[in-house]
């Protein structure tokens, strides 16, 4: 087997694989997207591979290994759409079946890469993000606790940390065709599980899965969760799918809201938030709900800077 010019990705995979998985790609210095969905000791291992998205789109690429899950990146659809590119997955989970599956014994006895030159860049470009936007707050977050694991929710939360340096820092999540339900209670049973643990969510994540809110009563980790209130689904602007709508047809798919966050976190006896500005960040304490009140503006201008790199 032959694998033309390659571009890997690697995404939530599990712990037993890494070893494997690091050792066929360092083999063969294959260029590597690492999603923010993985263990620190996975993105560790394969940091020296590492490229970023906007060096994915510079370069001809001809052929695609995906590791684990799903990727998070835009760049990962546009290609999965481009199916002049050749696919092959490395699949260790049964009900995963698309693709060309491949098996690490045939590949290190029977295969051939034709690795593009490529100058690998091992330290990630950085941003100069508006105060205010939820990718400051996000960036703020993440220097602050960078000692800690995060759970990530999914919608926008999921999709702005491609752009941060999430590196050194594991980074969990429930990614799949669940979307956003049942995502308090998932933090709440890593509240459980893990002494230090952040998670950062969206205002209807949140309004999804209230009653997870009760299972963090009791949960005695030193835990805290970030609840962005932007008033409702603002991923649908983020693709484009609200753009040709109707203003009253897309306060709908946004489901836009009202709702006095503060009232339902404290009624379920819980210790609650809020903060508008970065700086307020400095003292949080352990153990409560953190609402985010972001400046939309600023955060627009951030995905358009973002989308034209």
């Amino acid at each position: 087997m032959r694998i033309k010019k390659p571009l890997a990705f690697v995404t939530n995979l599990d712990l037993e694989h890494i070893s494997d998985v690091s050792k066929f790609l360092k083999r063969f210095k294959i260029p590597t997207f690492i999603d923010p969905f993985n263990h620190k000791d996975t993105k560790k291992s394969l940091a020296e591979l590492a490229v970023w998205e906007d060096e994915i789109k510079r370069t001809d690429f001809k052929s695609i290994l995906k590791f684990g899950h799903t990727p998070t990146s835009r760049v990962w659809r546009k290609l999965a759409r481009n199916w002049s590119n050749k696919f092959y997955f490395y699949n260790y989970r049964p009900y995963i079946h698309t693709g060309l599956p491949f098996k690490f014994k045939t590949l290190s006895l029977n295969m051939s890469v034709d690795t593009i030159q490529y100058r690998f860049v091992t330290t990630r470009r950085t941003f100069d993000f508006p105060s205010k936007s939820e990718h400051s707050f996000l960036q703020a977050i993440l220097k602050k606790y960078r000692h800690f694991d995060f759970f990530v929710g999914n919608s926008l939360p999921a999709y702005t940390f491609l752009y941060l340096d999430h590196l050194n820092v594991s980074i969990w999540g429930n990614r799949g065709c669940n979307g956003i339900d049942g995502l308090v209670s998932t933090f709440a049973g890593f509240a459980y599980a893990k002494r230090n643990i952040v998670g950062i969510i969206g205002d209807l994540s949140l309004l999804y899965d209230i009653t997870g809110l009760l299972m963090l009563k009791n949960a005695k980790s030193s835990w805290r969760l970030f609840v962005i209130n932007n008033k409702g689904g603002k991923i649908f602007d983020f693709f484009g799918l609200s753009k040709n709508l109707l203003n009253k047809t897309r306060n709908i798919m946004r489901a836009k809201h009202n709702v006095n966050l503060e009232g339902v976190v404290t009624a379920l006896g819980l210790k609650f938030y809020s903060i508008s500005s970065e700086s307020q960040l400095k003292n949080i304490p352990e153990r409560g709900v953190i609402e985010i009140i972001p400046d939309n503006r600023a955060t627009v201008l951030a995905w358009r800077s973002l989308l034209k790199s």
